[in-house]
């Protein structure tokens, strides 16, 4: 059937090759084809090559099928919204942080200052939520993240100190 489709000097193995994908093809139901774009209803082997068809950010494999199918349903809102506070608010709430979000607005720069009071349970995906975070902001945003557990533990000059070793960390990880 699918050796008509190829040229008359095509090899035996292009042909087989042609028959094989046919068949293949043909074995697929037309339920299962019509489910793959549907973050909802995609079968969940596949639902990793729809997130990086649609483009998501962030997604991870490690996350429940409930939380990767949500990211990727939500792809079209998020990238609407890609660049502004907003975007950082929706971010930190999918990441599961309970935070303040200060903006300073500037003459040149615009700096946004996110306090996380649940830290000591983010504190291992820290990096990670800094990394959502650039994923979503504009670059000419700077987001400072501070955690309310250590200002409460440690005072303020050593907090502020500890922040650019922070961030010295993360950039030399790259």
């Amino acid at each position: 059937m699918s050796a008509a489709l190829l040229p008359p000097n095509a090899t035996a193995l292009e042909r087989a090759m042609a028959d094989t994908a046919a068949a293949r093809l043909l074995a697929l139901e037309a339920d299962t084809v019509g489910t793959l774009w549907d973050p909802m209803l995609c079968p969940e082997p596949w639902l990793e090559r729809l997130a990086a068809a649609y483009g998501t950010a962030p997604y991870d494999s490690g996350w429940s099928e409930e939380r990767r199918r949500t990211a990727v349903a939500d792809t079209a809102a998020n990238r609407s919204r890609h660049g502004t506070v907003a975007a950082i608010r929706r971010i930190l709430a999918f990441a599961g942080a309970i935070y303040d979000l200060t903006e300073h607005r500037g003459a040149q720069h615009h700096t946004i200052t996110v306090t996380l009071h649940n830290s000591d349970s983010l504190i291992r995906s820290l990096l990670t939520v800094h990394d959502l975070v650039d994923q979503v902001k504009r670059l000419s945003v700077h987001v400072t993240f501070v955690s309310k557990a250590m200002a409460d533990k440690i005072d303020v000059a050593a907090a502020s100190a500890a922040v650019p070793v922070f961030y010295a960390r993360a950039d030399v990880r790259r």
